[in-house]
């Protein structure tokens, strides 16, 4: 999927606060975050990686 087709999918709040983001570790969360991912993945996520 091209990366513009996500600005389809996100509100203008999402889009400006993630483009605010520099880290891009986070900015990789907020995005997965603002389409769809559930919270909880990403929790599991950091007890395999702790």
């Amino acid at each position: 999927m091209a990366s513009w087709a996500y600005c389809l999918r996100l509100s203008l709040k999402q889009l400006v606060a993630i483009s605010k983001t520099e880290n891009s570790a986070e900015k990789d969360v907020l995005l997965k975050h603002g389409l769809g991912t559930p919270t909880e993945i990403f929790a599991r996520m950091g007890e395999l990686l702790c």
